[in-house]
């Protein structure tokens, strides 16, 4: 038990998550599911989730396995899908007025993890 508490933890240590845009999805059940069988079946990502209404796709991965360009190159050339990388300070493509603007950016583990500081 202390061998799968130690993986958990050093996996969490070394992932990041990262945000891409996903263009061409035309149904939620279909398309953003295929993406997301795709993205899950990739080295070093740990999960993903694919937001249909949004376009875009959320990948925590492992970045001594696998960076974002690797991520986009597989993506891209496996599927019939637009994917690009989201820079940080971007806005998302949100319509509802609760959203506001938000920005996506990546941020390791410990960034996450100590954010209340």
């Amino acid at each position: 038990m202390k061998k799968i508490n130690f993986i958990i933890l050093v996996s969490m240590v070394f992932s990041i998550e990262s945000t891409f845009k996903v263009e061409g999805m035309m149904c939620q059940m279909n398309c953003a599911s295929k993406v997301q069988a795709k993205a899950s079946s990739l080295k070093g990502i740990n999960s993903c989730n694919v937001d249909f209404e949004k376009g875009l796709i959320t990948v925590d991965y492992n970045d001594e396995e696998t960076n974002d360009n690797e991520i986009l190159s597989k993506l891209s050339s496996d599927m019939e899908y637009k994917f690009s990388a989201m820079t940080s300070n971007t806005n998302t493509q949100c319509s509802k007025s609760c959203c506001g603007t938000k920005t996506e950016e990546k941020t390791s583990f410990f960034k996450r993890l100590f954010s209340w500081f």
